[in-house]
């Protein structure tokens, strides 16, 4: 298929290695840059203004996927088991999002002894606007994803990032300026990296702030020149 292209496209440096190291494609035809990106206009549908705030402890972490095991959402529990566990409490986790393992997940936060996680279940794309808005902290706790769009769905509202090392959209955080980097696979870790917003609550202001400045070159409008540009590289090589 490389043969027969003649440019390439990707999200992320990660796939521009692989295009040209993996299936040797020509470096001067492999163009790298987040291109799949989030309108927030879309993201609201037809809410008008901020939404109203939701009364739950903060602060609020928000995760936003499938519920099946690759998601890693059984980690994130674990981690706040261990929050538990240190006397953290004071806190919500917003789960959003459906699947074939949400019964199982919810027997394991209640053996857990966890009762501020609130399942919301599926959300239309529309409506996630708002979840995001609510929240102070996005978590992305995967253990595989070739990018993951929800990463940089939190940014353009402001959020800092917990993402996991194991996801394409990795490249869109800087561990300590706008989130941090995480292994899913160390709960202990993820749970000291979440007790930091809940000891500190200006951080995810100052890191939300971070990730808004981050996000903002990364507009549809710019995604779009950005293409309109790659055309034109390929019609005049």
């Amino acid at each position: 298929m490389v043969n027969f292209a003649d440019t390439y496209i990707t999200n992320s440096e990660a796939g521009r290695a692989y295009l040209t190291n993996i299936l040797n494609a020509r470096p001067a035809r492999v163009f790298a840059q987040p291109y799949q990106v989030p309108d927030s206009k879309t993201l609201m549908g037809q809410v008008n203004g901020a939404p109203k705030a939701v009364d739950l402890p903060r602060p609020v972490f928000l995760f936003v996927g499938q519920l099946i095991p690759r998601k890693g959402l059984h980690l994130l529990i674990e981690a706040c088991a261990i929050l538990r566990a240190w006397g953290y409490q004071d806190y919500s986790l917003v789960v959003v999002g459906d699947g074939p393992d949400r019964d199982q997940l919810e027997v394991l936060s209640c053996n857990r002894g966890l009762d501020n996680i609130q399942w919301e279940g599926w959300v239309a794309y529309d409506k996630l606007g708002s979840y995001f808005c609510n929240a102070d902290v996005f978590i992305l706790p995967t253990l595989e994803d070739t990018w993951g769009m929800v990463v940089l769905e939190s940014m353009v509202f402001g959020k800092p990032v917990l993402c996991s090392k194991w996801a394409g959209a990795i490249e869109m955080v800087a561990d300590g300026e706008n989130g941090y980097v995480i292994d899913p696979n160390d709960p202990e870790q993820l749970a000291e990296r979440m007790s930091r917003f809940i000891d500190d609550p200006a951080l995810a202001e100052k890191m939300g702030a971070r990730s808004q400045q981050m996000i903002a070159s990364y507009e549809p409008a710019s995604a779009a020149e950005f293409l309109t540009q790659v055309v034109s590289h390929t019609r005049s090589d």
